[in-house]
């Protein structure tokens, strides 16, 4: 599964993908994936695996996931003009030439790679050297659900299109505008002049309990930031979509107050040993990290530190209490 992953690698960089006007659009509606007859794959959940022909495979409402479970939407490759980033959207089909290698320097920071060719929608093709920091791929065919999470044993990969014509917009004229009636002048009463506010936080300095609040930082009535964690689900360390907002206010601050570091705390319930749970938080705390330097945060400014199960903030008697204390909360370290 792998190998079909690290067609669609995590993005090392923290720019979004430049748009590429094409002349249609391409909706990838299902996968075709050829499995390797010599290496069967180690993962492969499927009805049909031990059929006559189990090679080639129609994945249809398929979701390919990086090694943090989340969807992964855009390749990573380097060809010969260098490291460039490649849109889904704009490949048709990949095929892999050997087996993943590790410890490469052509690509800084990816522990793995794959050589692969490329046909793009335009027809043209590349021979790359590709990212393939990975985690699943899941689905269904016409003999039941699939999941596959074995790199080796993929070989080629097939994006089946239905290409659209994207017709030209329709530019309507406004109506000309009707002549403009001058009202009369209203004269508005003169507001009081604000009362002082140093921090510029919204509450004004005799009622500022924290006066120096960071910039665009969101707080309370007494004018103290909030700092808001968020949590995870039992077992896991995927950041959950629901506190994608929750993360981008954190990281709205760092932006705007580029000399502060935060320290990522990570937590878990007692459930498990406690060698095992601080592996977990570590991971947690590592996960959140990834989150801000992806979308711009500078890596040497966010350090990270797993607590396992020894800062409980509920009792761990109750499903409901175990999940207030599977969390990450931030730290200032300085500002």
């Amino acid at each position: 599964m792998r190998g079909l992953k690290f067609a669609t690698a995590i993005l090392l960089g923290i720019a979004l993908i430049a748009a590429v006007a094409p002349v249609a659009r391409a909706d990838a509606e299902s996968i075709t994936i050829t499995i390797s007859r010599t290496v069967m794959p180690q993962s492969l959940l499927h009805p049909g695996r031990f059929f006559q022909d189990p090679e080639t495979l129609t994945v249809e409402d398929y979701v390919i996931r990086n090694y943090l479970g989340r969807p992964i939407e855009d390749f990573m490759i380097q060809a010969a003009s260098g490291l460039e980033k490649v849109p889904v959207e704009t490949v048709k089909e990949i095929s892999f030439n050997n087996r993943i290698r590790r410890r490469t320097d052509d690509l800084p920071r990816v522990e793995r790679v794959v050589e692969a060719d490329m046909v793009m929608t335009d027809g043209s093709t590349m021979h790359v050297l590709m990212n393939a920091d990975f985690g699943t791929i899941e689905g269904r065919t016409e003999l039941g659900d699939f999941f596959l999470e074995d790199p080796t044993t993929v070989r080629h990969l097939v994006f089946n299109r239905i290409e659209e014509p994207v017709e030209a917009p329709v530019v309507i004229e406004p109506p000309e505008a009707p002549p403009v009636v001058e009202e009369p002048a209203v004269v508005e009463p003169q507001e009081p002049a604000p009362l002082p506010d140093s921090d510029k936080d919204g509450v004004p300095d005799f009622r500022d309990k924290c006066p120096d609040t960071p910039m665009g930082a969101p707080v309370n009535g007494t004018g103290c930031w909030t700092i808001k964690g968020i949590n995870f689900d039992y077992n896991k360390w995927d950041i959950k979509p629901q506190y994608y907002d929750v993360l981008n206010e954190s990281g709205k601050v760092l932006f705007l107050n580029p000399t502060m570091k935060i320290e990522i705390q990570g937590h878990t319930d007692e459930i498990a040993s406690e060698e095992y749970n601080q592996m977990l938080s570590e991971k947690r705390a590592e996960a959140t990290r990834e989150y801000f330097v992806l979308r711009g945060i500078e890596p040497d400014r966010i350090t990270t530190r797993g607590f396992g199960e020894t800062r409980p903030i509920a009792s761990n008697d109750t499903p409901e209490e175990r999940a207030k204390n599977r969390r990450i909360e931030i730290k200032i370290l300085s500002r």
